[in-house]
């Protein structure tokens, strides 16, 4: 279920779509109590089986541990309607497909980005990265060697 711009969800006004994929859609959004624009995620309806809902809720928890400048804050998450989200800051910056299509880049630029400005060492033996590939952000967990 979509939600139109100009329409509540909790404190939160909806903006527009960002995008939607596997786990569900993102939308920029202003929160209402403090006045400042944000990214609500929203667990789509059609995966909000068990599974998934600690999948989602996980996440909320893996991203909100962490703290780097190159990774979203974590501002909320929660249920409304039955539906869970995940809200963070609101970064209009583009996507990683438009930073590698507005000019050549080597593969020593491409790496720097990845590896530099979007991965961090999290809190377990792991690294997580926030990386925003196309329209959705999300938190990669990749095992450390």
């Amino acid at each position: 279920m979509s939600l139109a711009a100009g329409s509540k969800f909790g404190p939160y006004e909806i903006l527009a779509l960002i995008g939607a994929g596997g786990m569900g859609e993102v939308y920029r959004a202003l929160d209402t109590r403090l006045n400042r624009p944000v990214a609500v995620k929203l667990l789509s309806d059609e995966l909000a089986d068990t599974g998934a809902r600690r999948r989602f809720q996980r996440e909320a928890q893996t991203a909100s541990s962490l703290n780097h400048p190159h990774i979203l804050t974590v501002h909320d998450a929660g249920e409304v309607d039955g539906r869970q989200y995940l809200v963070t800051e609101f970064i209009d910056g583009g996507t990683l497909k438009d930073w590698a299509q507005r000019q050549k880049r080597t593969w020593q630029e491409i790496v720097e980005l990845l590896a530099g400005g979007s991965v961090y060492p999290g809190p377990d033996p792991s690294i997580y990265a926030y990386v925003k590939v196309s329209t959705q952000r999300n938190i990669y967990r990749v095992p450390v060697p």
